[in-house]
């Protein structure tokens, strides 16, 4: 090899290298901004898991909640049957009551009774009206 070319060998590699440089700088920058964006995805997705985590604990606790008030609720349709059905034992013994009780004719002794017993509180309430 000549002078020539182991010159224009060295500038030819010389050439390569400053070209590789700048292709190493080149990514070097873009390695960079893709490190940022990595850096700020991670934030974001911890961000996020932090959310899914604290909804998870208020859904768990809503949860807790249906399941006290539909124990709630299963108590009080237990002692509302239980009121159901006395009522309805109250209502039967009413039927025979009223099955059992005297006759109209007692009813309108009683009343005439009474008829009676209302002259002497005609007689008071007419000398409460002389005295006003």
């Amino acid at each position: 090899m000549t002078e020539q070319q182991k010159t224009n060998k060295i500038a030819r590699i010389t050439q390569q290298l400053a070209a590789l440089k700048e292709q190493t700088n080149k990514a070097n920058a873009e390695t960079k901004a893709h490190i940022e964006k990595r850096d700020k995805l991670n934030e974001q997705f911890g961000k996020v898991r932090q959310g899914i985590y604290e909804l998870v604990n208020e859904r768990n606790g809503l949860n807790e909640a249906v399941k006290t008030l539909k124990q709630e609720r299963d108590q009080v349709r237990t002692v509302i049957q239980a009121n159901i059905e006395e009522i309805k034992m109250h209502r039967q013994k009413l039927i025979e009551l009223k099955k059992k009780r005297p006759s109209r004719a007692i009813k309108s002794y009683k009343k005439n009774s009474q008829i009676s017993n209302g002259k002497s509180r005609l007689r008071r309430s007419t000398c409460k009206k002389r005295r006003g």
